[in-house]
Order: structure tokens, then sequence, then C-alpha cells
């Protein structure tokens, strides 16, 4: 099992503090839950999708996210 980046685990922490999952949060930015997966787990950039994440939910950038 891969992990998550600092970027995806950062994400994880607030999704389950909203009682949020992952599929939910896809559905929201418009694409796949496996894609968002990989992003989370540093395995695609998506940049864009990054961005979404943040204003979706509101989290301030941590130190991986210069891109």
């Amino acid at each position: 099992m891969s992990k998550y980046t600092e970027f995806g685990a950062e994400v994880r922490k607030e999704l389950l503090l909203r009682g949020r999952s992952v599929r939910w949060l896809a559905e929201e930015i418009g694409v796949s839950a496996p894609y968002l997966t990989d992003i989370l787990k540093g395995n695609r950039k998506g940049t864009a999708v990054k961005v979404k994440v943040q204003e979706i939910l509101n989290i301030e950038s941590v130190k991986e996210m210069r891109f």
C-alpha cells in the first residue's frame, strides 16, 4: 500500500474530520476517485486538482504544494 504525501495526508485528515470520503471529494471536483487517490499518493502531479481540493476543503497549502 502506497503512503500518502504530506498533502495527501492533510486532505485525508480533513475528510475524516468532516465525515467525507475521497469518492465524495472526487465527485465534487469532477474527477475519478482512483485519479484523486493517485494525486494524494504522489503518483500523479495533478496541479489543477490540488488547487480545487484546497478550495473545496478550505485548507492552507502545505510545504509540498509548491508547483
